[in-house]
């Protein structure tokens, strides 16, 4: 009955890992350019 919760737990932490993956990347091109 928690698989819904969880799931949707599960996403928002990818999601948020994805975000944090995308800003350290734009962080690293504005850095070098």
């Amino acid at each position: 009955t928690d698989v819904v919760p969880e799931t949707m737990e599960v996403g928002l932490r990818l999601a948020s890992a994805v975000l944090h993956e995308d800003r350290s990347e734009e962080d690293a091109h504005d850095w070098v350019g």
